[in-house]
């Protein structure tokens, strides 16, 4: 075994056993920062200590994961992951403090509860609740919404009324605007109550 190179096939495997579509996702597992992983690529430097957390967490074989070669989970326990298939894709998430939209990392979803018709989900937390967005969403529509209202972000219930408006409202108030006077950032297709 020459451990001096064939760090970029390794770490494909390594993706591929996690079920992960990006080695941003993997960075996160590891623990490690993506220059790390980008050096390890670049400088064709062996992943040995990649490959051992990866088979102890995932169950993959070792030989499979150093060489490509055998069967990726001998015991049949799972397959590796076609990554169109994944069922649990990591979402970016991000929390509301203060009014402002603060980046939290990935969490795992099961895609299963997903609707269909998103194209880009998002997690959002607030300290009651977490949020399924779709930012992909446009057309305003009645019901949950991530907005900015000048500036200050938050959840927000939408309803339209004639002239082109909307009323706009949470627990801390009720307003009337046009549509084009708050940014619509993302409908809720999905609240998770913590329980």
């Amino acid at each position: 075994m020459i451990f001096e190179r064939g760090a970029k096939e390794a770490i494909e495997r390594i993706l591929a056993a996690y079920g992960f579509t990006s080695r941003l996702q993997l960075c996160k597992q590891l623990g490690v920062s993506k220059s790390a992983l980008s050096n390890r690529v670049f400088r064709d430097n062996f992943p040995a200590d990649y490959i051992l957390q990866c088979a102890l967490e995932t169950g993959a074989s070792l030989a499979w994961l150093a060489t490509g070669q055998g069967t990726p989970f001998p015991d049949g326990s799972k397959e590796v992951a076609n990554l169109d298939e994944i069922t649990q894709p990591q979402l970016k998430r991000c929390k509301i403090s203060n009014s402002e939209l603060i980046e939290d990392g990935f969490a795992v979803f099961d895609k299963s509860l997903i609707p269909s018709d998103v194209t880009k989900p998002l997690l959002i937390a607030t300290k009651e609740q977490t949020y399924l967005i779709d930012e992909a969403a446009t057309e305003v529509q009645n019901g949950l919404w991530l907005v900015d209202t000048d500036g200050l972000i938050g959840i927000k219930k939408i309803l339209r009324i004639p002239a082109g408006r909307i009323r706009v409202s949470d627990n801390d108030g009720t307003f009337d605007c046009g549509v084009d006077d708050i940014a619509l950032l993302g409908k809720v297709r999905l609240t998770i109550t913590e329980d």
